[in-house]
């Protein structure tokens, strides 16, 4: 059985979120597990130990009160979902990988924040800080957001041989919603080698033959406002992202494109690691 994690502070901005992380659970036979961070905010020296246990104590309590009632409504939503439920001390990026490794996690469903003020800037580093320490699939919501359909999604590509490890695993998320997957590919102004990139297009379209996919070049100044432009055209319903652990020169162009878009997101993106 697969398991999905959620992360969640109760806000009622997530439940579209949870929502979604909970109908894609019960329609391919996972688990569920909701999980809280919780914390003390005010940590500055000079604060006694009894102080500080104080605002630990109400911290654990509110996220337990949350929790709480978080079960009661998924119980009376989801009757034959499995769901657990975990809670945790500590800062959100750590417990969503601590978590992701004690419950042996297939994937992350996650509510985030599109880059318009601190606050949004600092939920759209939780999702890189956890794409950056864990090894699977990370799909982030932006708050608010309901998923009605999947039917297109995009990928942008470098054509490195890796994008087909990424290409394979969305081919594989993408028939659970009979979606078609749209890979385009950014040709930069300093970019001269069009022929190769022609090239390299037609060996993709080969290899994904069987497969609802799509390969597109185009001639664009910069790879960030390339994607922008072609999502606001064709309007896919998610965006799918490449992010690589290490190494510099290999994974300048995935890193840049995706913490672009982690910070930026005004739809659904889906992040798989390489």
């Amino acid at each position: 059985m697969k398991t999905i994690i959620f992360p969640s502070d109760f806000s009622e901005l997530t439940h579209s979120s949870l929502e979604f992380a909970a109908n894609y659970c019960q329609s391919i036979d996972a688990r569920l597990i909701i999980q809280n961070s919780f914390f003390a905010m005010a940590q500055e020296s000079g604060l006694s130990n009894e102080i500080m246990q104080t605002l630990i104590t109400n911290a654990e309590n509110d996220s337990k009160h949350g929790m709480d009632h978080l079960k009661a409504e998924m119980k009376s939503k989801y009757p034959n979902l499995q769901v657990e439920y975990y809670t945790k001390f500590g800062f959100p990026i750590d417990n969503i990988v601590d978590a992701c490794k004690e419950f042996d996690a297939d994937m992350v469903i996650m509510a985030t924040k599109g880059a318009t003020g601190i606050i949004d800037k600092i939920a759209g580093t939780i999702t890189m800080g956890v794409a950056k320490r864990v090894n699977i699939p990370i799909l982030a919501i932006p708050y608010g957001y309901k998923i009605n359909k999947i039917d297109q999604m995009l990928f942008a590509t470098s054509y490195e041989e890796k994008d087909k490890l990424v290409i394979e695993d969305a081919v594989k998320f993408a028939k659970h919603f009979n979606a078609n997957i749209q890979a385009i590919h950014i040709i930069e102004d300093y970019e001269p080698q069009i022929d190769d990139a022609t090239k390299k297009a037609d060996s993709f379209k080969q290899y994904f033959a069987n497969d609802a996919v799509t390969f597109r070049n185009l001639k664009r100044g910069e790879i960030e406002h390339g994607i922008e432009t072609y999502i606001r055209t064709h309007k896919p319903d998610i965006l799918v992202l490449a992010h690589e652990h290490r190494g510099f020169l290999s994974s300048l162009f995935h890193f840049s494109v995706t913490k672009f878009f982690a910070y930026h997101a005004e739809l659904p993106i889906l992040i798989y690691p390489v």
